[in-house]
This record gives structure tokens, C-alpha cells and sequence, in this order.
């Protein structure tokens, strides 16, 4: 959770940083959305199903930015900025599944027991004994 606060914080000062000279683009729009939801996200104590459904929505509009911030770079346009976008959008699209997978591990984990080494037969180590 420190890594997804932690870019959604980088994300907000690159977006403080460029919102009057790219506030019109669309990349910079599908950008505020997703800084929008993820502060609607940190900010909600809802609960699980709340949560997971921003989650999800989050991860979706993160797709739809990166794929925005992708066609500007191949135009050429803003190339620093495109890049920057492109490397925290992918971050915290990659958290915010870590932190899904992660609620969905706790919820259902299980303890798996080793088997013993001593009661598995195993003909290749007989072999060189």
C-alpha cells in the first residue's frame, strides 16, 4: 500500500506540474481521472465490495490512459512527459492488481504441509548413494 501511495503522490505533482500546458489533452484528461478515482479510493472506508469495484475501475481507466499516453508517443508529442506518465500509470496499474490479489490471498489462504523427505521414494538419489 506505501507504493500505491507513494506514485499516486508522484502522480499528483507531474499532474500539478503540466495542467496548464496539457489540461486539453486527452492523455492529460484520462490522467486526472485516474488520479481522481485513486483519491476516492485512499479516501473511502467502505467496504471490501466498494473497495474492489474501484479497484477495478482504476485498473480500467489506468488501461485507457496508458493506451492514450502510447499514441501520443508514437506521434511524437511530449516525449519526456508521455514516458514519465506512461512509467507511473503502469505502476500503479500493477499495485493496485497486487493489492486486489493480495485481499483475494487473505480471504482465502490455507496451510499446505511439506512433505518429508524421508518418507518420499526417489530411485535417481538411490542411485548414487
Amino acid at each position: 500500500m506505501e507504493v500505491f501511495v507513494q506514485e499516486f503522490k508522484t502522480l499528483q505533482k507531474v499532474i500539478y506540474k503540466s495542467k496548464n500546458a496539457h489540461r486539453c489533452t486527452l492523455y492529460y484528461k484520462h490522467t486526472v481521472h485516474v488520479s481522481r478515482l485513486i483519491k476516492k479510493y485512499l479516501s473511502t472506508d467502505g467496504t471490501k465490495k466498494i473497495k474492489d469495484l474501484l479497484l477495478s475501475d482504476i485498473q480500467d481507466k489506468c488501461m485507457t490512459a496508458y493506451v492514450s499516453l502510447s499514441s501520443n508517443i508514437a506521434q511524437g508529442h511530449n516525449l519526456a512527459l508521455s514516458i514519465g506518465l506512461m512509467a507511473i500509470i503502469a505502476q500503479l496499474y500493477s499495485t493496485s492488481k497486487k493489492l486486489n490479489y493480495t485481499d483475494a490471498v487473505q480471504a482465502t489462504s490455507y496451510i499446505v504441509h511439506d512433505i518429508e523427505s524421508s518418507s518420499e521414494k526417489d530411485e535417481i538419489s538411490d542411485i548414487f548413494k
